[in-house]
């Protein structure tokens, strides 16, 4: 056994307990401890000292932080079939802006009196 898989393989489960503490949905855990991995397995000599627990954590805890941040951004995802019509669809305002138009174009035709009285 290599020592990366010596190293990092005896961390997963308790990273996947404190992914699933933290997100409350197990498959989006494994995802980003999934995540974590490959970040710790790319950037192996990157590390700085001889502790790989802190390490992994840590790359673990910032990923948690980013998919939060992600998460209030974006807001939850609802499938499209459970979303009512009114609220996908909006009324088209392009009549209203023609209205607006020929609005302003009538009283520019207007004589100057007939426009005062009017505004």
């Amino acid at each position: 056994m290599d020592p990366l898989t010596a190293a990092i393989e005896p961390l997963i489960p308790g990273l996947r307990r404190y992914a699933r503490s933290w997100l409350r949905d197990r498959a989006m855990a494994d995802d980003v401890v999934q995540d974590c991995l490959e970040r710790a397995v790319g950037r192996w000599r990157q590390r700085r000292g001889a502790e790989v627990r802190p390490w992994v954590y840590t790359i673990l805890h910032n990923l948690l932080v980013d998919h939060q941040r992600q998460h209030s951004r974006r807001g939850t995802a609802v499938p499209l079939h459970l979303v009512d019509d009114a609220t996908l669809g909006r009324p088209a305002d392009q009549d209203t802006g023609l209205h607006h138009r020929d609005l302003l174009r009538a009283l520019d035709a207007l004589p100057e009196e007939q426009r005062t009285v009017l505004l």
